[in-house]
């Protein structure tokens, strides 16, 4: 019995490090966005980019210069010239490790192999259902994964290594190796992970890689900030030209909106009844919770959407937000020591 106390005890201390360091951290989308002296290296990108936010202010970053994270050129005479070789997403997985892993290599390196990269669990827990393996142990992942930092412990239940889920031949006989379930994994439950960015549509919008977390977006996708050479308008742009920490739910529900619902759960909502079919936006039709628009949890009213922004009624009347407002959030558990030490392994056996 002392000894679980013991155990108790370290763990809550430990959680309280992380919750500390949450509510610390001073890096975050809303900060301090004023302009600072360029660098000099910058000068030729920020003749178009005037007004741009510094993507941090941290002591190290605010010093990063615009072509050690994006590369290109930035004594190029034309737009074509100056973005030749540039990286529009410097933390997407396929460039990462010449870009964020030239400083964080161990962080991108246990990224890579982490459960919201490799989605071992939702690919084995329904080839497993569809009896297309004879195992709850997972065996594939988005993209082939091998261990190699020697820190596999499989007595835990890790893995050396995963292969890439097959493609399905419909002309071919069905086996465990050529099954339909891997046709429906890869269009219906694969949309959210850290190799891809999100769906080009309201509600959706994320980065891949690590600022698919990192790098926060409005439900629109539209930019709010002061660069004069981005549009507004267009879709598919961050909030601002911030790296942050601090990662409100908001963020999460881009990604944790279907299944088990467990990020509009958290904020206390539910899918609603009330809409109909053919969906309409105008008020009174198939969605009487439309009148002039609805004000959005991460800026202003918008009169059209579509229905994930609309369709989710509250849980708790007059306590929208359960969870939150008790001071339980979704970082400091989800970046608790037990999710860091399973980033550093492949995939985990039972993971579903």
């Amino acid at each position: 019995m002392k000894r679980k106390s013991v155990i108790l005890l370290s763990v809550m201390f430990i959680a309280s490090i992380f919750v500390f360091s949450y509510l610390k951290e001073a890096s975050t989308q809303t900060g301090s966005t004023a302009p600072k002296a360029p660098n000099p290296v910058d000068a030729g990108c920020l003749k178009c980019h005037e007004g741009i936010e510094p993507i941090s202010d941290g002591p190290v970053m605010s010093k990063l210069t615009c072509v050690q994270c994006h590369m290109g050129n930035p004594d190029g005479a034309t737009k074509e010239g100056a973005h030749k070789g540039m990286y529009a997403n410097p933390s997407d997985f396929r460039v990462v490790d010449k870009t964020c892993g030239t400083c964080h290599p161990e962080d991108v390196a246990n990224s890579k192999k982490s459960l919201h990269a490799t989605m071992a669990g939702k690919i084995s827990g329904a080839r497993y259902t569809w009896a297309a393996q004879d195992t709850k142990h997972a065996i594939y992942a988005t993209y082939e994964v091998e261990d190699n930092d020697g820190n596999v412990p499989e007595k835990k239940g890790a893995l050396k290594s995963l292969k890439q889920l097959p493609m399905y031949d419909v002309s071919k006989p069905i086996s465990k190796d050529n099954h339909p379930v891997d046709d429906y994994i890869r269009n219906q439950c694969l949309r959210c992970h850290l190799w891809s960015q999100g769906a080009r549509q309201d509600g959706n919008y994320r980065a891949s890689g690590c600022a698919a977390c990192h790098v926060l977006y409005s439900n629109d996708g539209t930019y709010e900030g002061s660069d004069k050479a981005i549009d507004k308008k267009q879709k598919g742009r961050p909030i601002m030209h911030r790296i942050t920490t601090k990662i409100p739910e908001t963020q999460c529900i881009h990604c944790h909106n279907r299944g088990g619902r467990t990020g509009v759960s958290y904020i206390g909502k539910m899918e609603s009844d009330e809409y109909g079919s053919p969906w309409s936006t105008e008020a009174g039709k198939n969605n009487p919770r439309i009148k002039d628009g609805r004000q959005r949890e991460d800026g202003p009213a918008d009169k059209g959407d579509n229905l994930k922004r609309f369709s989710f009624g509250e849980i708790c009347k007059g306590n929208s937000k359960p969870y939150e407002q008790n001071g339980v959030l979704c970082l400091p558990c989800k970046m608790g020591p037990a999710v860091l030490w399973m980033s550093r392994t492949a995939g985990y056996e039972d993971t579903e």
